[in-house]
């Protein structure tokens, strides 16, 4: 008897060459590699092969998938860009002496007669003259404006004189000179300017975000909010010269003076801001040559 030794271990395939005539020539073929029970067996170096390749081909159409996936995201996400772009990359109008803002200007095929006039709207507040010289320096290229540009141009006024009577405040303060009491008021009037400049130029922001083709509940709200940053910067204003009443001196003087400028501009852009409100971003005015 044949030792057990000899014998394969449970699980073992026992491999053999077999030659072709022990076979039928379906169930082998010449110099195949062969189980005992005459199946095909396929070699593990070839399995693994197959299966490296199997692996390859997997991952590369993964990755594949993913970068078209990526492409798709960018491409969306571009074209949301442009879109918001469009909404909000709107500019406010520049300031006298400057190009004006493109998105202001009025359609090729409208013409200057077609324009409200400029006279009745300054007209309208409480400071006409001083409405139109201010509109005197209106860039001379641009005809054409809209409500919204308009009112954005004499806000902009409006902060030129104030940055003026607030740097004015900071040299007086540090000076050192006038009263305790005029040094008390200017300290506070210091603090007020500031957060008018603030206000000021968060309306002329606003302003500029305002485009026809937005909803009108958006407009509005925007134009709300435009006329309460223009309010609260002239209450802010008047407490600073508020705050002098009962001091005298120089300081007050100087700076009561230059401050008295600041107030007619926002005035007339207070009430232009109202006339937006009320009827919308479509109204163009014609700029120079008021049309009395």
């Amino acid at each position: 008897m044949k030792s057990s030794s000899n014998l394969p271990s449970s699980g073992e395939v026992v491999y053999s060459k077999i030659a072709v005539s022990s076979f039928p020539s379906s169930e082998a073929a010449p110099g195949k590699l062969h189980a005992l029970d005459g199946n095909e067996i396929v070699p593990p170096h070839k399995v693994r092969d197959f299966c490296a390749s199997c692996g390859v081909r997997i991952i590369g159409c993964a990755l594949g998938a993913l970068a078209i996936c990526l492409l798709v995201i960018l491409l969306i996400r571009g074209h949301g860009d442009n879109i918001k772009g469009k909404l909000y990359s709107r500019s406010p109008i520049e300031a006298p002496g400057t190009s004006p803002s493109p998105a202001s200007e009025a359609p090729s095929n409208f013409s200057q007669s077609n324009a409200l006039p400029l006279y009745p709207l300054c007209n309208s507040t409480d400071e006409p003259q001083v409405c139109l010289e201010i509109f005197s320096t209106f860039p001379k290229k641009q005809s054409i404006a809209a409500l919204q540009d308009l009112t954005s141009f004499v806000s902009k006024d409006a902060l030129y004189k104030l940055n003026e009577s607030y740097a004015l405040a900071v040299t007086l303060s540090n000076g050192g000179n006038g009263s305790d009491g005029e040094k008390a008021a200017l300290q506070d009037c210091l603090d007020l300017l500031d957060s008018a400049k603030d206000d000021l130029t968060g309306s002329i922001t606003r302003l500029s975000q305002l485009i026809p083709n937005n909803d009108t509940v958006y407009v509005t709200k925007n134009v709300m909010n435009v006329r309460v940053l223009l309010s609260s910067s002239l209450t802010e204003q008047d407490t600073c010269w508020d705050g002098f009443d009962g001091v005298d001196g120089d300081v007050k003087d100087q700076l009561l003076k230059l401050g008295q400028r600041v107030g007619p501009p926002m005035h007339i852009a207070l009430r232009f801001a109202k006339k937006l409100q009320d009827v919308g971003l479509s109204s163009l005015y014609a700029v120079h040559g008021h049309g009395r």
